[in-house]
């Protein structure tokens, strides 16, 4: 999804046929971009999110985005 504003600039979603043609890079542009508009997602689930890290090193791998709920719970986003 890609937004668009209308003339009240109001954000619109619209559905994309490529994700990649909006973010080249996961780790690069789509996981700041996430964790940017972490609300979003939030509302989606119904969730309350605060992010806490993006790319954070567990061992040898990175979690896209570590993040905390409502009740200060850990939770794991992997795109």
């Amino acid at each position: 999804m890609a937004v668009e504003l209308d003339s009240k600039n109001l954000g619109r979603l619209r559905r994309v046929a490529n994700p990649r043609d909006i973010w080249k890079s996961e780790a690069g542009e789509f996981t700041p971009w996430l964790a940017e508009n972490i609300d979003v997602l939030a509302d989606a689930i119904g969730m309350v999110l605060t992010v806490t890290g993006t790319e954070v090193f567990v061992g040898e791998f990175r979690l896209d985005i570590k993040a905390e709920d409502g009740e200060g719970r850990p939770v794991v986003i992997e795109n």
